[in-house]
Formats: C-alpha cells, sequence, structure tokens
C-alpha cells in the first residue's frame, strides 16, 4: 500500500486563496498540514497581570508594541504547537513566506526534506 505524500501549506487567506491550493493538493494524494488559518485563533492575555502590564506600557511609557509582540508570540507559540505535532515530512510550501515568521520557517524546514517558497508577484 502506497503511502500518502504529506506537504505544509502556509499561504495568504485572502479571497480563499489557501482553500483553493489545500483543495488542489488533496486532490493530486496529499495530505495537507494547513499553518494558514493558525493566524484566525483569537489572542487572549494569559492573565490579568499581562493585561495590566500592557495598559501600564501603553499609558504610562507611550509603548504601543508591547500587544503586537504578545500576540507573536502566541501566533508562534500555536504554530510550534502544530509543528510539535509533526515527525519529519517531505514538503513545505511557503506562498508569501514574508508574512510568515522567520524563526517559524527555520522550524519547518528542521522537519522538512524539501521547502519551497513563493513570493507573491513571484505566482
Amino acid at each position: 500500500m502506497n503511502k500518502k505524500k504529506e506537504i505544509i501549506l502556509a499561504a495568504p487567506i485572502n479571497f480563499g486563496f489557501c482553500d483553493i491550493i489545500k483543495k488542489e493538493l488533496s486532490r493530486q494524494g496529499f495530505h495537507v498540514i494547513d499553518l494558514s488559518r493558525i493566524s484566525e485563533i483569537p489572542f487572549k492575555y494569559k492573565n490579568i497581570f499581562q493585561r495590566t502590564h500592557n495598559l501600564i506600557r501603553k499609558t504610562i511609557r507611550n509603548d504601543r508594541n508591547f500587544k503586537k509582540e504578545l500576540r507573536k508570540a502566541f501566533y508562534i507559540k500555536n504554530l510550534e504547537n502544530e509543528l510539535n505535532k509533526i515527525d519529519r515530512i517531505e514538503y513545505a510550501l511557503f506562498i508569501r513566506p514574508d508574512i510568515y515568521p522567520l524563526e517559524l520557517i527555520s522550524k519547518v524546514k528542521q522537519r522538512v526534506d524539501k521547502l519551497i517558497a513563493y513570493q507573491w508577484d513571484g505566482l
């Protein structure tokens, strides 16, 4: 029995773009691990202290970037949780890799045999 080929897909979710690619990859016989929709998981503060810390930094220090940093860490953690479920995969396809943190792409690269990245204007 043939083992189904596996691929990690990370693509923009605009206009259902990633859904179309995922559907076609599945039709071609791939088991698709879709990292595209991870960014849709709503961000939540870990606790009241984190929320208060953000409020203090925003109001007293005029630092509006702290919440962005928290969101990025939350996003990367969710992606890492998804990656931890994976041992080794044949392929990874990133369309518009500039929207993904470099550290995520590096972690994916460690788990795949072949990483393919297309720039948006390269299509």
